[in-house]
């Protein structure tokens, strides 16, 4: 869905462009469906302020061991090159200051799509995902 988050200020005129103004805006959808699979996939997305309420609590959850045993989630992020990659580590290190744990309590993985260069990852993910 198009529009920017809460936190940008606008002025009465342009509320409209707040995403929560719409009428079709339902979070809920998104926000419920992180404790109910063991397999996340994100394409596109950079992860930063703008994705926060979304993914936030997620990101934090797991680093304080929510998800351990048979409830550690698989964490796959498709991005585009290495320095995407790296703005999204930045932009999760924002959101989340435990991306150490983060990385320890899930298994979680950053996949570059640029020229094939993450391509035996993509294929870690269709087996992991046939066997799902």
């Amino acid at each position: 869905m198009l529009g920017v988050g809460e936190y940008v200020k606008l002025g009465e005129d342009a509320s409209y462009l707040h995403k929560t103004s719409n009428l079709g805006y339902n979070a809920g959808g998104i926000l419920n469906v992180f404790d109910s699979y063991d397999t996340i996939i994100i394409f596109g997305l950079s992860l930063s302020q703008v994705d926060y309420p979304y993914f936030e609590d997620f990101f934090k959850d797991v680093a304080s061991r929510k998800y351990m045993g048979d409830k550690k989630k698989y964490i796959r992020v498709f991005t585009y090159d290495e320095k995407s990659r790296l703005e999204i580590l930045d932009n999760l290190r924002g959101m989340n200051s435990g991306l150490i744990k983060l990385r320890g309590y899930s298994d979680f993985d950053i996949i570059r799509t640029k020229d094939d260069m993450d391509m035996l990852k993509v294929q870690e993910v269709i087996d992991h995902l046939k066997i799902r």
